[in-house]
């Protein structure tokens, strides 16, 4: 068995209890610079990996897993209740196929980093867009919605650079 122990990197907000009685008080603490909080994993080990490598192997699975996770209970693919086959068929070919689009713009907005769902849809569906055609052209104007505009501005850019490299390359 290894136990796995790593730095909580995001702040926290410590809280107290006062009394143990009905309608108690919780009291706020911020932390100090010196309360380190800790996150632990359990994992247990029978195969002949190095014991630095297999951490490793546990968050690849991991990753691996919240795609399926995220089908499951973000896109509707916990079950269907209909008999109808074709029905059946076509809305889960219809959320694949949107699932797999966002995905890959997802990923194209942070390479490297698998962007949930339910985390980074409310960011990224935070514009206003406007579709202008001249030219036999259209152009997609967006006009950012949410608090965190400048990190929105910069995730559409890097989805922007991404669509353009599938421009260039494809025939």
């Amino acid at each position: 068995m290894i136990v796995l122990r790593r730095a909580v990197k995001a702040d926290l907000a410590l809280i107290r209890k006062t009394k143990n009685e009905p309608g108690e008080q919780i009291e706020s603490l911020m932390p100090d610079k010196e309360v380190r909080a800790w996150e632990y994993a359990l994992l247990v080990k029978d195969s002949a990996y190095a014991l630095h490598a297999f951490a490793q192997l546990y968050r690849d699975r991991v990753g691996c897993e919240n795609g399926f996770d995220e089908l499951k209970n973000q896109w509707g693919w916990g079950g269907f209740t209909t008999q109808d086959i074709e029905r059946y068929q076509t809305s889960a070919c219809a959320a694949a196929l949107v699932y797999n689009w966002l995905s890959r713009h997802c990923r194209a907005a942070k390479p490297g980093v698998h962007m949930e769902a339910i985390t980074s849809l409310a960011l990224l569906l935070a514009s206003v867009a406007r579709a202008v055609k001249h030219a036999g052209h259209t152009t997609l104007y967006l006009t950012p919605m949410h608090a965190a505009k400048d990190k929105l501005l910069a995730l559409i850019a890097n989805i922007l650079a991404a669509l353009s490299h599938i421009r260039a390359v494809s025939e």
